[in-house]
């Protein structure tokens, strides 16, 4: 047998769903959990390459969700709301990489050669 709140979100709009979740009901945000976090996973994971980091990062868009609902506007549906927040995360954990490169990603490569010696005596 399905689940009633199945039934009823396949047909109530957007609308009707986000003040349930602003009223704190917990059935109505499983419903978008599980009918969104593997698909929001596979895309992240076309930005990422990393399916640990795309699960975490879902999941802290959903966290976000819950912990913000009372002030949560969406204009659009949940769907399109979910998956811009999951792009713009996706983005930002890839700047955020480039970001922090470190001397051992360089491999010496790129690196100024500097000789110990050298700098003490130029002081």
């Amino acid at each position: 047998m399905q689940h009633p709140i199945n039934i009823i979100a396949n047909t109530m709009d957007n609308i009707f769903l986000l003040q349930l979740i602003k009223n704190g009901d917990k059935q109505a945000f499983k419903y978008i959990f599980d009918t969104y976090f593997t698909a929001l996973c596979r895309f992240m994971y076309l930005y990422l390459g990393n399916t640990q980091e795309a699960e975490d990062i879902a999941s802290d868009i959903f966290a976000s969700l819950w912990e913000n609902r009372k002030k949560l506007e969406i204009r659009l549906t949940f769907k399109a709301y979910l998956f811009q927040a999951a792009k713009n995360r996706c983005l930002n954990a890839i700047r955020d990489r480039k970001a922090t490169v470190s001397l051992d990603d360089i491999n010496g490569q790129d690196a100024p050669q500097v000789n110990v010696t050298d700098a003490l005596e130029t002081e």
